[in-house]
């Protein structure tokens, strides 16, 4: 992940503007995180590091100009199924 770019911002409690450059794109995101820790059994939670998580996570599947304006951390769980699993070992 050394050549990718991941900036993140607070924005409201549990919400962060993210500005993230991959391979083939810029995209600035607004990453959701209320509820995470019910969505997540505990793995993440509404912090910044929980969003530098997430981010590091969405850059890992899907090239950043491809990610849509609002990404809610239930949608990502929902959408990929090891999603949770992943998380925890990006934590350690």
């Amino acid at each position: 992940m050394s050549d990718l770019i991941i900036d993140i911002t607070e924005e409201n409690e549990g919400t962060y503007q993210a500005q993230l450059m991959g391979h083939y794109g810029v995209a600035k995101p607004i990453l959701d995180l209320n509820g995470a820790e019910d969505v997540t059994e505990g793995i993440l939670s509404e912090d910044q590091e929980s969003a530098y998580i997430l981010a590091e996570f969405l850059l890992e599947h899907q090239e950043a100009g491809l990610l849509p304006p609002i990404v809610e951390i239930a949608d990502v769980v929902a959408t990929y199924d090891f999603a949770i699993e992943r998380f925890e070992e990006l934590k350690k």
